[in-house]
């Protein structure tokens, strides 16, 4: 498993006693090596950034609009829920501090970098109290993340002892994107601005991880390098507006020189100096984060771009790039899907479509494919919150299982589990979540066959029982 783990945090407990910065000792894992693709195995724009080249093109220019990336925090206690405690308003003041340094916020400890015009939006927290998953064991991801394709799933616990750490990086590990265990793991104590490591009481440590999360290498990866265009753009840490850094740097050393005399970049997120230290990203790394997110972090974010006609990000469509949607999506027969102006897919145009009024009656129009909302039924089994499944016919909806029912928020707003979006499993599916509005059974009788069978009855089932 290829990992960043940065700065480990050495000492004898976890109580919230001050520890002082040369307590803390480096990160002893190597840094991943590199196995780049042949060119031809790499998609349009990724070789824009890829393992081993950068390209600093225009089209990845901040200006050419903001991009939000929803985040959804999993706060991971020991079994007794003390460990890893971390309050609702420490992690709100930790996705503003990220606004701060992502955006360069005037005002902000952030404001000498460079604006990535990259935001975050709060999608959601939850707390779960588990020793073995605390200590960074156990496949905890498998049934916490929500879908990574559309969230940056962000876990604070042990982090196994380390500062924090990014399994999956894009460039390296693409195969991996989306998968469960694509995620940013920042250690509890160095999270927000209330650990007792004094050295990490900024929130820089969930910078620097969400850094290596879009693309970024250390600023000491591959040593020196060549710091000329456009060899720059392939050696040391593939960008060429960071001074040439021959090695890792703690504390604050200001002055420090390395590779022939250059200042070391202590200032930048992507070193290993203390929190008070850093204070920005260069306008390359920008550059290189977004075209991150363009050609390989499609779905994760959300852009002003909508109406320019080209589906990205996590437009629903945008103009006639529907993304293959049809009415066939709705259970409809014909007609046709449009794209309103926020981007998001119109089936109202569509016809012939299953009658489906979610009254729990399975009446005339409807069957068990059309509409099994009303016409499944049966010995339920109760749902599973925590599975990914919004089973709302069981009961579940976005109060009593947010982590299953959800929504992402932004223009693409919808709840599973609520009557009023039509969370049939279509309208849900094409949204990329995954739910039913169909009860679960152990042995499910199906209205509309003909057989009044099971606990169905005239009123329930009038088609088989009438």
């Amino acid at each position: 498993m290829k990992s960043f783990l940065c700065l480990a945090l050495l000492f004898a407990s976890f109580f919230a006693t001050p520890v002082m910065a040369d307590e803390l000792a480096p990160c002893a894992t190597p840094e991943p090596k590199i196995e780049e693709r042949s060119p031809w195995m790499l998609k349009a724009g990724q070789a824009d950034c890829s393992a081993t080249n950068n390209n600093p093109a225009a089209i990845y220019d901040p200006s050419n609009g903001l991009y939000t990336i929803p985040i959804v925090v999993h706060i991971i206690m020991d079994d007794a829920c003390d460990q890893g405690a971390i309050t609702d308003a420490q992690v709100q003041l930790q996705i503003d501090i990220l606004n701060e340094d992502f955006l360069a916020l005037p005002g902000s400890n952030g404001a000498p970098g460079a604006d990535s015009q990259i935001q975050f939006s709060h999608a959601g927290t939850t707390r779960s109290c588990n020793t073995t998953w605390y200590n960074d064991s156990g496949d905890y991801w498998d049934t916490l993340a929500w879908d990574p394709n559309l969230y940056l799933n962000l876990y604070t616990n042990s982090a196994a002892g380390s500062r924090g750490y990014v399994p999956i990086l894009p460039a390296t590990d693409p195969q991996d994107i989306g998968a469960n265990l694509d995620r940013v793991v920042v250690n509890w104590l160095a999270f927000g601005t209330s650990g007792p490591v004094a050295a990490h009481q900024l929130g820089r440590t969930a910078t620097h991880e969400i850094g290596h999360y879009l693309g970024l290498w250390h600023t000491f990866k591959n040593g020196c390098g060549i710091a000329t265009a456009p060899d720059c753009q392939t050696t040391g840490d593939l960008i060429c507006d960071t001074n040439p850094d021959a090695v890792a740097s703690d504390v604050c050393p200001t002055g420090q020189t390395s590779c022939g005399g250059i200042l070391v970049p202590i200032n930048n997120y992507m070193e290993y100096t203390d929190d008070y230290c850093m204070d920005g990203f260069t306008a390359e790394q920008a550059k290189r984060m977004r075209c991150t997110l363009m050609n390989y972090r499609t779905q994760v974010y959300s852009s002003n771009t909508c109406g320019d006609g080209v589906r990205q990000g996590n437009e629903e469509c945008d103009g006639s790039d529907l993304g293959g949607a049809s009415c066939n999506d709705a259970g409809c027969s014909s007609g046709s899907v449009t794209c309103t102006s926020s981007c998001t897919l119109d089936y109202s145009g569509c016809s012939s479509c299953a009658q489906c009024d979610f009254d729990g009656v399975c009446e005339s129009g409807e069957d068990c494919n059309g509409c099994p909302s009303d016409c499944v039924s049966g010995n339920e089994v109760g749902a599973s919150c925590g599975n990914g499944i919004c089973e709302a016919g069981n009961g579940e909806d976005c109060v009593t299982c947010p982590s299953d029912c959800r929504s992402r928020g932004g223009n693409n707003s919808y709840c599973c589990g609520s009557i009023s979006d039509g969370c049939s499993p279509n309208g849900c599916n094409r949204r990329g979540w995954s739910c039913t509005e169909t009860p679960i059974f152990s042995g499910p009788y199906c209205c509309g066959d003909l057989v009044c069978e099971g606990p169905e009855n005239a009123s329930s089932c009038s088609p088989d029982c009438s």
